[in-house]
């Protein structure tokens, strides 16, 4: 990619302020809306281990919801099922935040919930996406680990 004199091998390279700087560089919409989503997106992935770190989940949570509308708008991979179950959800109660995963036009959310409100968030979010589209939704509550972390084995051969 050359624009402006940049040299980038990869679009996660390419910062917001200089992608602002160079709006006009793309020969399409489409591909300035879907390079400007990779880049967003970049960013929201920085912000979010910082947001981690200092165990801010509503700023997280909106991070979640913001990268759902990117997808949804700039890059295009989510439908009317989807963008209904997220309309629900993020006004459920109980949730921090919430957006597609996966490879997109499946219908499959990743929702950050309080822990007290899981029952209520799952009856009230069923509810609604039942009577809005016709459609059951699945639910399948986990809870968050520690995180990747290096285990020791030792194997035993008789």
């Amino acid at each position: 990619m050359q624009a402006a004199g940049l040299h980038l091998k990869t679009l996660s390279e390419l910062s917001l302020e200089v992608l602002s700087e160079n709006k006009g560089f793309f020969r399409s919409e489409t591909i300035a809306s879907r390079v400007a989503h990779v880049v967003h997106e970049n960013d929201r992935v920085k912000r979010a281990v910082t947001l981690l770190k200092e165990g801010d989940l509503d700023g997280f949570g909106q991070l979640m919801a913001d990268s759902h509308r990117s997808l949804a708008t700039d890059y295009e991979v989510t439908g009317v099922e989807l963008d209904a179950l997220f309309d629900i959800q993020i006004g459920a109660p109980g949730c921090i935040g919430t957006r597609m995963t996966g490879a997109g036009f499946g219908g499959c959310t990743i929702s950050l919930v309080d822990q007290q409100s899981i029952a209520t968030f799952t009856a009230f979010v069923a509810s609604r996406y039942k009577k809005e589209t016709g459609l059951e939704p699945d639910f399948y509550v986990s809870t968050a680990g520690d995180g990747v972390s290096e285990l020791s084995l030792t194997i035993e051969r008789k």
